[in-house]
């Protein structure tokens, strides 16, 4: 493992982890509403989840996929089924009024909430699928031995962590927050359609597997 694919695979994540999904939407969010402790314990929740397919990209996800297409169907269908229950949890507090979380009611059960929301959310991500299930799988296959592979890992998630945390911070901040709770029915409705996309998009993938 030489520097450079090091340096490939870092700035690779990085730009996966900026691009515009679910798990980027729900820290946006919860730093904006809740605030950065809450951001934290939702980044906690989504570096666990990397944690995960981590461990079964090593298992070799992409393998499984391609041997048992059924399985990635299931969990395509959960994914699609976990993502619309968040955006329709968001839209539903729009009529109740309650206090600005994910779970659209009342914050209930404190930081583990976000902790919980968070690793599930990371699990129905579709595109941390793709990405560990192709590009880091590819990656992986190049590794010559198990303290690499724990090398990377924790490198993977040290730096997915580091990067939610940043953006945890900078959200939950006075001005961003003011702007955010001037605007909160907007900006949670966009926020809410947004994940109902999301699950829209996977249940159509999910569809034209079956039918393919």
């Amino acid at each position: 493992m030489n520097p450079l694919m090091i340096l490939t695979l870092a700035v690779t994540h990085f730009f996966v982890l900026i691009v515009p999904g679910p798990d980027i939407l729900l820290i946006l969010r919860t730093s904006l509403a809740s605030g950065y402790k809450e951001a934290i314990a939702a980044s906690l929740g989504v570096g666990c989840g990397i944690v995960i397919w981590i461990f079964l990209a090593v298992l070799g996800l992409n393998a499984l996929f391609l041997a048992f297409p059924a399985i990635q169907i299931l969990l395509m269908i959960a994914s699609s089924l976990y993502l619309l229950y968040l955006g329709v949890g968001i839209l539903r507090s729009l009529k109740s009024g309650g206090s600005l979380n994910l779970n659209g009611k009342a914050t209930k059960g404190g930081l583990r909430k976000f902790f919980i929301t968070g690793f599930f959310t990371n699990l129905s991500n579709p595109k941390a699928v793709l990405y560990f299930a192709s590009v880091f799988s590819v990656f992986v296959s190049s590794l010559d031995s198990l303290w690499q592979l724990l090398g990377v890992a924790f490198f993977i998630s040290f730096e997915s962590l580091c990067v939610f945390l940043l953006v945890g911070k900078i959200f939950s901040a006075k001005r961003p927050r003011e702007i955010f709770l001037n605007n909160q029915k907007i900006l949670d409705a966009v926020c809410g359609a947004i994940f109902i996309v999301f699950a829209l998009l996977i249940a159509y993938e999910c569809y034209q597997k079956i039918q393919g």
